[in-house]
């Protein structure tokens, strides 16, 4: 609850702990209040269902010296009787309670909760500077654009809690409207903070552009031309400035790569007559598609378009988006217009921007990109990059959200689908994701990827029969089996072993090796199998050994070499990497069982049953907790006779 200027001191614990949108928070006003913060007394709010218990929890030490303190009413709500957080955190009361509750909501990336939350706030205290910041940056996270306008006009640039992001929400607005003088005004005015430094520029820039001032739009690029690594996205709005203006000679100019001679060396790409990488296959995919269209827009061939974009596309396989481009060209000799108004401009530049600082600083990427989705709304790669957002928050629902509203036939389409799959298999629909990955399987009956997804779903939730016939289905496609198949080899391996089809098992591991020579999880899998089958020992030990030195610090392949040494009576050091494994992974009951194992066989028998019993705590199937009694009971000689009774 603390704000910056405030001291939160408690006066008695709360031990009862909250659980989600179940602990209802409601502050009302209970001891004493300065002057300044009279007003502060709220009701306390009722859950609909089971009674608010009052407890004295916080005083509150206002940045003037005022105190205030409050009681906190939880109320103890009858399980599944509240429906969603934002109903269930609102309740009957305003005040402290409901901002207690939108923090919460924050808290829990609940951004629609936290934007309806704080706006109730706001209509009891509408002047309150931090609150109109905090609730401008939840309607903006929530995609409620204009009512985090309306609040974007009570944030001053010039004021102690001006930002840039209000400012050019402002200048977002003009721009949408036509009111390009505004918009560039906007922009000029924008804090130079965080990516405003970066994107307040743009803003400027576009807007000039909108008003048909090329000259000075290009100018205002400079600012940040070669700053922060950003030199790619100047050179990229340069060219759609001059294309948009009709300079067509200045465009190619811009977007077209350096000399083969001057070119940088690195990556990877197709090579020239020398060995060098030629500079095409190296730029980035949104320049290298603007480039095609401005080359042919300005009367170049065709065929030298389509040259380039294979080439482009044979180095940069990942990269499918080319593929249509690819197509359109064979089929007609064009490709659709490059039209870019300053709206889709700015959002251009904004994706690009967020998508840079997205593994930094998803906050800052997420209200950035749904930014870019209100200035452009057909711009699918922002849509893409706000469910990621989304996706990372466990926002699983918002995220599906966001990404059907991605058409299925646009350049980003299938690539939507595959992440709303992600997000129904995080939800636990699986019966939805199933029918929704059949459905995109029987659409490319040559591509592979929605039934590798289907069978991940299976590995996960350990219905290995099924993932047999999916990666079977997956292997059928294949017409020539390449390098990159190797995962679907590795993954069907996994499915026969857990089936008990070793034979057919181990004969896709090894292709899976032969494919990829050396994979350290490929290494781990076969090797650990032989251990445990008793094959094959000594090349297991070296596979593993191998395994091990690319990956030291992890905790599945360290306990596969421990019990490679358990199973060749090498007990002690056994011991050392089991120990070592359970560093790793404390919480793996199969790691912990062998270690153990591994203590008894050394005669550190009292350690041996801490193991087992810690085995019992953690998530270990019925078959290993059977095995673990029967230890307990008497020790791992009784397994072991156990075992050799059964085989007799």
């Amino acid at each position: 609850m603390a704000e910056r200027g405030n001291r939160v001191t408690r006066a008695t614990g709360l031990r009862r702990g909250l659980t989600g949108a179940a602990a209802l928070l409601a502050l009302g006003a209970c001891a004493h209040a300065s002057d300044t913060a009279s007003n502060a007394g709220v009701a306390p709010v009722q859950a609909a269902a089971g009674a608010a218990v009052d407890r004295p929890i916080e005083t509150v030490e206002t940045a003037d010296g005022g105190a205030v303190t409050f009681r906190i009413a939880v109320a103890e709500a009858a399980e599944g009787a509240l429906d969603g957080p934002a109903a269930a955190l609102a309740g009957d009361g305003g005040g402290f309670g409901a901002y207690l509750a939108g923090r919460h909501a924050e808290n829990e990336s609940d951004y629609e909760a936290a934007a309806t939350l704080l706006d109730q706030v706001l209509a009891e205290q509408p002047d309150d500077d931090r609150l109109v910041r905090r609730a401008f940056i939840a309607n903006i996270n929530a995609g409620r654009f204009e009512r985090a306008h309306d609040l974007a006009q009570k944030i001053d640039a010039r004021s102690p809690i001006g930002m840039g992001l209000a400012t050019l929400t402002r200048s977002a607005h003009a721009l949408k409207t036509g009111d390009y003088e505004t918009a560039a005004e906007e922009a000029d005015a924008a804090e130079r903070t965080s990516l405003a430094r970066f994107a307040a520029p743009l803003f400027a820039a576009w807007a000039l552009a909108g008003a048909g001032q090329t000259d000075s739009a290009l100018a205002a690029l400079e600012e940040i031309d070669g700053d922060g690594g950003w030199g790619q996205l100047v050179t990229l709005h340069r060219g759609l400035i001059e294309k948009r203006a009709g300079r067509l000679d200045a465009a190619l100019e811009t977007f077209a790569p350096p000399p083969l001679d001057d070119a940088s060396d690195g990556g990877e790409g197709a090579e020239g007559s020398d060995g060098a990488l030629d500079p095409v296959v190296q730029m980035p995919v949104r320049m290298l598609r603007a480039y095609a269209r401005v080359r042919l827009e300005a009367g170049q061939p065709s065929d030298a378009v389509l040259g380039m974009l294979r080439a482009y596309d044979a180095a940069n396989p990942e990269i499918t988006v080319v593929e249509g481009d690819i197509r359109s060209l064979e089929a007609d000799g064009a490709l659709d217009a490059l039209v870019v108004d300053p709206p889709a401009g700015v959002a251009e530049g904004l994706y690009h921007l967020a998508s840079g600082v997205r593994r930094q600083a998803d906050s800052i990427a997420l209200a950035y990109g749904r930014l870019a989705t209100f200035l452009d709304p057909q711009m699918a790669l922002s849509r893409l990059l706000v469910a990621e957002v989304l996706e990372a928050r466990s926002r699983h629902r918002e995220a599906i959200e966001e990404l059907r509203l991605i058409p299925a036939d646009s350049d980003y389409g299938w690539s939507a689908r595959l992440a709303t799959a992600d997000n129904l298999i995080a939800l636990e629909r699986d019966a939805e994701a199933v029918e929704h990955l059949d459905e995109m399987a029987a659409e490319r009956p040559e591509d592979i990827e929605a039934l590798m997804k289907m069978g991940y779903l299976m590995r996960l939730r350990e219905r290995f029969e099924e993932g047999v016939e999916v990666y079977s289905r997956a292997l059928d496609r294949i017409e020539t089996v390449e390098d990159r198949h190797w995962l679907v080899y590795y993954y069907y391996g996994i499915t026969l072993e857990r089936t008990d089809r070793w034979p057919r098992a181990e004969e896709a591991f090894l292709t899976a090796l032969d494919l990829k020579p050396g994979d350290p999880y490929v290494l781990n899998y076969l090797g650990y199998s032989w251990v445990d089958k008793g094959m094959n020992i000594e090349r297991a030990e070296a596979m593993i050994r191998e395994a091990v030195e690319q990956r030291q610090n992890d905790g599945y392949i360290v306990d596969s070499l421990g019990w490679v040494y358990y199973k060749l009576g090498r007990y002690e050091q056994a011991v050392r990497h089991l120990e070592r494994a359970v560093q790793l992974r404390p919480q793996d009951p199969v790691i912990n069982d062998h270690l153990g194992d591994a203590y008894w066989k050394v005669g550190r028998k009292l350690e041996a049953r801490f193991q087992w019993e810690r085995v019992r705590t953690l998530d270990a199937d019925d078959d290993l907790l059977e095995q673990i009694d029967v230890k307990l009971e008497g020790g791992l000689a009784a397994l072991e006779g156990e075992t050799e009774t059964a085989g007799q």
